[in-house]
C-alpha cells in the first residue's frame, strides 16, 4: 500500500492541474477575506467569521479542480491500463488517491484558515475559540466534496464534465435548484451550507444533518466507483 501511495502522489505532484487547484484552495480565501474586510464599514469579529466562512466555501473549487484532475488523470492521458499493469489491485488505487487527497485537503485547509486569520489580524479582528469549531466542519466538507467528485470522475471517464458538472452547482445552480424544490438541499455541495454562515437558513440542512448527507453522498458514489473500476476494460 505505501508504494501505491507513494506512486500515486508522485503522479498528484507532476499534475499542473492537480497544483492549480492546490493554490487556488490555500489563497482564495484570504484573498476574497483581504478584499471583503478592506471594504467593509465596520469590522467586527462576527463580520470577519462571516466573510471567511463564505470564502472556504467558494475556495472549494480548487477542491475539485484538484480531485477531478487527480482522479482523471489517467483517462486525459490514456495511462489507465499503464496503472492496473504496475498495479493489480484497482481498489487499492483507489483508496490511495482517496486517503492523498484527504490529507492534501485538510493540510491545504489548515494553511488556508491560518492565511485567513492573519488577514483578521492585520484588519484588528481577532477570532475566540468556539468559531474554530465551525471551520474544523469547513474542513470536513472540503474532504467530502473533494471525494464526491473524483469518485465521479472515475464514473464518467473525464474530469471536464465532473468539473462541468459540480462548479456550476457549487457557485450558482444550486441556490435555483433549491428554489424550486427542497429536495435539492439534498445535493452534496449545497447540503452543507449551514455550516459555511453564522447565520443558518432554516429551509437548508443543519450541520448535523449536512455530515450524514455528504457521507452518505461519499458512501455511494465511492461504492459506484470502484464497482466501475473494477469492471472496465482498459485493454
Amino acid at each position: 500500500m505505501i508504494l501505491t501511495i507513494r506512486s500515486e502522489w508522485m503522479k498528484f505532484v507532476s499534475s499542473i492541474w492537480c497544483v492549480v487547484g492546490v493554490f487556488i484552495a490555500l489563497l482564495l480565501q484570504p484573498i476574497l477575506l483581504f478584499a471583503g474586510l478592506s471594504f467593509a464599514g465596520s469590522l467586527t469579529a462576527s463580520l470577519a467569521l462571516e466573510q471567511m466562512l463564505q470564502a472556504l466555501y467558494v475556495s472549494q473549487v480548487g477542491i475539485i479542480i484538484m480531485s477531478a484532475s487527480f482522479f482523471g488523470q489517467e483517462y486525459f492521458d490514456s495511462s489507465l491500463r499503464t496503472t492496473f499493469l504496475s498495479n493489480s489491485n484497482r481498489t487499492k488505487v483507489l483508496v490511495a488517491k482517496a486517503l492523498i487527497l484527504a490529507i492534501t485537503s485538510l493540510v491545504a485547509g489548515a494553511i488556508s484558515v491560518s492565511l485567513g486569520i492573519v488577514v483578521a489580524l492585520f484588519h484588528n479582528v481577532n477570532f475566540i475559540f468556539s468559531d474554530f469549531g465551525k471551520i474544523a466542519l469547513n474542513m470536513f466538507s472540503w474532504t467530502m466534496i473533494g471525494w464526491i467528485s473524483g469518485f465521479i470522475t472515475v464514473v464518467l471517464k473525464s474530469y471536464i464534465i465532473s468539473m462541468a458538472i459540480i462548479i456550476p452547482l457549487l457557485l450558482a445552480v444550486n441556490q435555483l435548484l433549491v428554489a424550486l424544490s427542497s429536495v435539492f438541499r439534498f445535493l452534496p455541495d449545497f447540503a452543507m451550507w449551514n455550516v459555511f454562515s453564522i447565520y443558518p437558513n432554516e429551509m437548508l440542512l443543519t450541520a448535523q444533518a449536512g455530515i450524514v448527507t455528504q457521507l452518505i453522498w461519499a458512501f455511494v458514489m465511492g461504492v459506484v466507483a470502484i464497482w466501475f473500476n473494477l469492471r472496465r476494460d482498459v485493454r
